[in-house]
C-alpha cells in the first residue's frame, strides 16, 4: 500500500513500471485479494496518471471519501478569494 485511509477503508496504490513485471503482478494480485476479502477499497493509479493528471486523481479520491463521509485532505482557500482549491 502506498497510502491508506483507515476511516474510509481506502487503499491507494501508485504503480510504476515495476508493476508490469510478472512477480510483482502476482504479488499485487494476492495483495488485492487479501484487501478486498477484508472489505478494503483499492484505488490504483499509474505514476503517469499521478504526474500528468493530479487534479483528476485527487478529485476521484475526494469523491470516494465524500461518499463514505470522510475527508481525505482539507480544502485550501485560494489566497484573496473565497474559492477552494484541491491543493496549493
Amino acid at each position: 500500500m502506498d497510502f491508506y485511509c483507515p476511516k474510509a477503508g481506502l487503499v491507494i496504490e501508485l504503480d510504476g513500471g515495476v508493476h508490469g513485471e510478472d512477480s510483482v503482478v502476482k504479488n499485487d494480485k494476492n495483495k488485492e485479494v487479501f484487501l478486498k476479502d477484508n472489505s478494503f477499497t483499492i484505488k490504483r493509479y499509474t505514476n503517469d496518471q499521478l504526474f500528468s493528471n493530479l487534479e483528476f486523481v485527487l478529485e476521484e479520491i475526494r469523491h470516494f471519501c465524500e461518499n463514505h463521509n470522510t475527508t481525505p485532505f482539507p480544502l485550501l482557500k485560494e489566497e484573496g478569494t473565497n474559492q477552494n482549491k484541491l491543493y496549493d
